[in-house]
């Protein structure tokens, strides 16, 4: 079959479906991350931790063969075995601190690629769909078909705190929150550039096909969602 040597992770200094004009990283970072941590020494319930965390836009490509590969290379390693540690307990009274984890990114694509490269590459209702309804998207470093969702202005909250119930019983209470302006669902296949074969350079085609958004006045070739 073909080899799908597209990057699994990579970063971008924007995105075209999410662009609003308007640049909401202010650094060059592609990772920022920031960690409060505030200690009521014996109160432990006075503890508290807090992780902010903004991201570049980002694009993650999901490889069935490339996980397996990594995943059987992981349980091959020399790992060291888990060791009963002296400050067992104060981890323990750290995990009744309060916990808030803040996460946002302007831009997320998350891909899956198909496994069947090489036939569905050559179908003729593949190369239909991408000639009729698809656009150049951008050069690209490798073979790759697939479909993704790309997901605009993204936040996810976590917290995990200790709640007081009757009886002066506590309880755990987490509570997990992601929400996102807009989503795009799409289908992308990367092609031989003509007229430069020793080079290999790729070239990356989509098709726009389902758009949920808040903005009726977006432009899109995809089917239009709005809530």
């Amino acid at each position: 079959g073909a080899t799908l040597n597209e990057s699994m992770v990579r970063f971008h200094n924007d995105a075209e479906y999410c662009d609003d004009g308007d640049p909401t990283i202010q650094t060059q970072a592609c990772i920022a991350v920031g960690i409060e941590s505030s200690d009521g020494g014996s109160q432990v319930n006075d503890c508290a931790r807090r992780v902010d965390i903004s991201l570049h836009p980002i694009e993650i490509i999901y490889h069935e063969r490339a996980i397996t590969g990594l995943s059987d290379m992981v349980k091959r390693l020399p790992l060291p075995e888990a060791a009963a540690s002296e400050s067992e307990q104060a981890a323990k009274e750290e995990d009744n601190c309060p916990l808030f984890i803040s996460a946002k990114c302007p831009s997320m694509v998350l891909m899956i690629a198909c496994q069947d490269y090489s036939i569905l590459q050559n179908s003729t209702n593949t190369n239909r769909l991408f000639r009729r309804h698809g656009y150049v998207h951008e050069e690209s470093g490798g073979l790759f078909l697939g479909v993704g969702v790309e997901l605009c202005n993204v936040t996810a909250d976590f917290s995990r705190n200790k709640v007081s119930g009757d009886s002066n019983s506590s309880y755990e209470e987490q509570k997990a929150t992601l929400s996102s302006s807009h989503a795009l669902l799409f289908a992308k296949r990367t092609e031989l550039k003509r007229g430069r074969r020793r080079r290999q350079t790729y070239l990356s085609r989509r098709v726009d096909l389902v758009a949920f958004t808040r903005d009726e006045d977006r432009e899109t070739n995809a089917v239009m969602i709005s809530f």
